[in-house]
């Protein structure tokens, strides 16, 4: 029995499937190979290229799985070399020298309400006045500020209360300093 001979098209996945079905006439005709077994010819290759390429990106995922926390805990260069509290690395990530020009700059305040908007000033100021205390700059103490301002002022006032009692003189000079400048 002769198949009908398939009409000639133009597309690889055509021509791919005519080399299947001119594969199995040669099959049916030798009956060397059985129905499970019969594979396009260039089926092997498509195979080890895929490979190839799952190879590839998972080593790049791999070595970027391995690179990236080593990136994300680099020491921020802002006026000097520190690292961030972990609750305040989200907001240090992206911010560099060039955001702070004689004063705030528009990119800076906008990233000061956008991480305002996400966090809870329970939560940060506390990490803000331990980080302020471990390692004093008077251009960090602005940018808190400027986050601290983007709060409903009342939130913010309410959870600089208990600091103005510490038995540290250093911690109470800060949340002092802070509530001044917000009430």
């Amino acid at each position: 029995m002769t198949m009908p001979r398939t009409p000639v098209r133009n597309s690889a996945r055509d021509r791919l499937c005519e080399r299947v079905v001119v594969s199995l006439r040669v099959d049916r005709v030798s009956r060397s190979r059985t129905m499970n077994s019969i594979e396009p010819p260039c089926t092997s290759k498509l195979r080890s290229s895929r490979l190839g390429r799952r190879l590839a990106r998972g080593l790049a995922f791999g070595l970027l799985a391995l690179v990236a926390p080593c990136l994300a805990g680099e020491p921020r260069s802002f006026y000097g070399t520190w690292v961030p509290p972990a609750s305040l690395q989200p907001f240090w990530s992206p911010i560099s020298d060039s955001w702070w020009q004689k004063g705030a700059t528009p990119k800076l305040t906008r990233r000061c309400r956008d991480f305002a908007e996400h966090h809870n000033p329970r939560e940060v100021i506390p990490e803000m006045i331990a980080d302020l205390r471990a390692h004093p700059s008077e251009v960090r103490w602005f940018v808190y500020l400027h986050i601290m301002q983007s709060w409903p002022k009342a939130r913010v006032l309410a959870v600089l209360r208990p600091f103005l009692r510490s038995s540290d003189e250093e911690i109470k000079h800060l949340a002092h300093e802070f509530y001044a400048d917000i009430e």
